[in-house]
């Protein structure tokens, strides 16, 4: 299931309005790495007045957007209390936010199907250590970084992610790739139905409750199913031009379980959305990637996608990417088989090529847009 954010954010102030625990996904990295991204956050109701200093709030922000960051500073202006909060992994401090913006405060992170109460006597401490040694924190995480993974690798979630890790490292050989992609056997193509849906869901959003997923009749959703069980998922989402600079056709939610990856399946869903767009007469398919994900965009440049430029959309990815902490950018294929310029004669939205998004060095949303995995 998917929300925008303003249903997010009237569901969360309901939630905790009425005193009850609010539990979501939270998305990128700007807390790592005591939050990672793909954890369950656990929010507890809390005004700002209660917070205190190393405490991690949640918050609305002016333009109606939520987050997650760490209380820094309490400071008095004016007669009116103002916080100061900041991404543990970020450089920066956020713009100063009043009381009444406060919803709650994060209690607990769920990882691997551990809880962690930040709560507790001991987390307390750390936090409030943590915020004030926050200002250096730019020269502290190189030091501590080395010290973490070093923790992580030695727990038993540490060994399984670097099993993952090297998977990941030999699905990118060439030669994998080619012998993987010849057992690709008993994998088939489809369009899901209701009961594929909730697998998709349910694969998608570990931990959350339980719920019946209703079809959406603009978003058409393929999976890769071997057997019984479903190895692959892509969704085409169709956006009408009030939704600028969202409009068109939009490929989301390219995953593919990581055992499966390398056969080529993450390639095939992406056909079947190109192939379904044109038989819709679709001049163009859209897509957000993190401007790290090189094997996706590799992927998606060999499908005829090209780095894109929408002044309007730009603006909303920058802002995006000082929440989350990575940058996604726009890769367009146009699909009547002409050039870039006789697509924006047809009506799409006029851009710049951005040639140097990815040239520069640099791979599961804000809690809206679906997420990229190694195909």
């Amino acid at each position: 299931m998917k929300a925008n954010p303003s249903d997010f954010l009237e569901l969360s102030q309901e939630i905790l309005e009425q005193g009850a625990l609010l539990r979501f996904r939270a998305p990128g990295n700007s807390m790592h790495p005591f939050i990672e991204n793909g954890d369950i956050l656990v929010v507890e109701p809390s005004n700002g007045a209660q917070a205190h200093i190393g405490d991690v709030i949640f918050y609305r922000r002016p333009d109606g957007g939520l987050i997650a960051h760490r209380l820094i500073k309490i400071d008095m202006a004016g007669g009116s209390t103002i916080l100061t909060t900041k991404g543990d992994s970020l450089d920066y401090f956020d713009p100063p936010l009043r009381l009444e913006q406060v919803l709650g405060r994060v209690i607990a992170v769920e990882r691997d199907g551990r809880r962690l109460r930040l709560d507790s006597s001991l987390n307390k401490a750390m936090s409030s250590f943590w915020a004030r040694l926050s200002p250096s924190s730019r020269w502290l995480r190189p030091i501590l970084r080395p010290a973490w993974r070093l923790y992580r690798m030695v727990s038993p979630a540490g060994l399984q992610g670097l099993f993952e890790l090297c998977l990941r490292k030999t699905q990118g050989i060439s030669v994998y790739r080619r012998v993987a992609g010849s057992l690709r056997t008993g994998i088939e193509i489809q369009e899901a139905d209701e009961e594929d849906m909730q697998h998709v869901h349910d694969w998608l959003n570990p931990g959350q409750v339980k719920h019946t997923v209703s079809a959406n009749p603009n978003d058409t959703c393929f999976i890769a199913k071997k057997e019984s069980r479903v190895v692959g998922c892509v969704y085409l989402v169709r956006r009408p031009e009030q939704s600028y600079p969202h409009d068109g056709y939009w490929l989301i939610s390219l995953t593919v379980r990581t055992l499966y990856r390398g056969m080529g399946i993450g390639e095939k869903l992406c056909r079947t959305v190109m192939d379904k767009s044109r038989k819709e007469e679709a001049k163009g398919l859209s897509l957000l990637v993190n401007e790290y994900n090189h094997r996706a965009i590799r992927l998606y440049r060999k499908l005829g996608f090209e780095m894109r430029v929408i002044p309007a959309l730009e603006k909303q990815l920058d802002d995006e990417q000082r929440t989350l902490g990575y940058k996604r950018v726009l890769m367009f294929a146009c699909l009547d088989g002409e050039d870039e310029r006789r697509a924006s004669n047809l009506g799409l939205p006029q851009s710049q090529p951005n040639s140097d998004k990815v040239d520069r060095e640099s791979e599961p949303p804000l809690l809206v847009h679906g997420r990229e995995a190694d195909k």
